[in-house]
């Protein structure tokens, strides 16, 4: 697929993304992300259009038009007016072919969000980002029930610092190259984006402070537990009969 098809279809990915725009990257809300809802962009570049219409009546350019639309559709070309009309001056695409995201990944090759988030089409990829996903799923299934060692909450919540660091820096940098480029629509969802994971790095520290004191808590109990069982039972069903009588149960 060359840079032009290939910008098209980054374009109209986006314009979808847009009607989602809560879908973000997010672990804690089974992350897409976006997640990771959690928490979204092409991960490959393409430069700017030479001519915002097709020459799809053009003689000269006919079996290079009919090449892009096999390319974008994966079958014959469609009739000139339903071509024309799918992808007019007004499309998205359109205005996504004047972002250069090809210098914006060459400026952030190890940004987390092409890794995690940027629209792709490759299998491959797309299996990395599902085993991603379940991997830190499952850590956080650990953090929430007392499993995860020190070490590994930390490391929990380092990603997730991480992914919204790196997903700020992205649109950051989108937003302050291309605002006057971008559809109004996904000029807004990247500034929503960024916002909710401006307030999820604020969060952080304390989901972090809450997660280390629910641990300590968790292993003290234990502890108590392990070092005189009938002792600790005896003591939580004082504790429950307790709660039933102030109920008025018993």
């Amino acid at each position: 697929m060359n840079k032009f098809s290939r910008n098209l279809l980054i374009g109209a990915t986006f314009a979808g993304l847009s009607a989602i725009a809560l879908n973000i990257y997010l672990i804690e809300q089974a992350p897409s992300t976006a997640q990771l809802s959690e928490t979204p962009s092409p991960a490959e570049a393409v430069g700017p259009a030479s001519d915002k219409n097709l020459p799809v009546t053009s003689n000269t350019n006919s079996l290079h038009t009919q090449s892009l639309v096999k390319d974008l559709i994966g079958g014959e070309m469609l009739p000139d007016s339903a071509f024309q009309q799918a992808f007019s001056d007004s499309d998205p695409a359109y205005a996504w072919s004047k972002v250069d995201l090809e210098a914006l990944q060459s400026d952030m090759p190890d940004n987390l969000y092409w890794l995690l988030a940027a629209p792709t089409s490759d299998s491959a990829v797309q299996e990395q980002r599902k085993e991603i996903k379940e991997y830190w799923q499952q850590q956080y299934a650990k953090v929430l029930s007392n499993q995860a060692t020190e070490e590994e909450i930390r490391a929990y919540y380092e990603h997730r610092n991480q992914v919204s660091t790196d997903y700020i820096k992205f649109s950051t940098s989108l937003l302050n190259r291309h605002s006057k480029d971008l559809p109004e629509r996904d000029y807004h969802f990247q500034v929503l984006a960024r916002n909710i994971h401006l307030v999820q790095l604020e969060e952080l520290p304390k989901k972090l402070q809450n997660a280390l004191e629910n641990r300590a808590d968790f292993q003290k109990r234990r502890n108590e537990w392990l070092a005189d069982k009938s002792a600790y039972e005896s003591q939580l069903q004082a504790k429950r009969e307790e709660a039933l009588r102030a109920l008025g149960k018993i």
